[in-house]
């Protein structure tokens, strides 16, 4: 069998492989510790690293569109506040004028009103 699959010529590459990859790295591989959460912290940190760039990406996107529409916003409630003011500026003049009408005999002031036009 060691002569038909030619074994010894596999294990030779084995050694040649073996004895180059010693002089390149200088440091034992990379081995599981046999727990596997521990194992595959590194591999998952980049992954939430990944999350969290496009998470804060997004958050600046939003951010500045929220800052975009505070800048259309502004404007215009201060422009509601001002038509607020006079709405309400015109209710007192008209409750002051519903006030006089009432003191000064509404129905006297009819009276008076068909009496000029007639």
């Amino acid at each position: 069998m060691i002569k038909q699959e030619d074994l010894v010529c596999f294990f030779n590459e084995l050694d040649r492989i073996v004895a180059s990859s010693d002089k390149e790295y200088s440091q034992p591989a990379w081995r599981p510790s046999g727990n596997p959460d521990k194992d595959i912290i590194d591999h998952v940190m980049q992954v939430k690293l990944s999350y969290k760039d496009q998470l804060t990406h997004i958050l600046q996107q939003v951010e500045s569109e929220n800052d975009r529409l505070k800048g259309e916003v502004l404007p215009k409630r201060e422009k509601l506040v001002e038509s607020e003011r006079r709405l309400s500026e015109k209710m007192n003049d008209l409750r002051e004028a519903a006030e006089y009408c009432e003191e000064n005999n509404l129905t006297a002031l009819r009276d008076q009103s068909v009496l000029l036009t007639q």
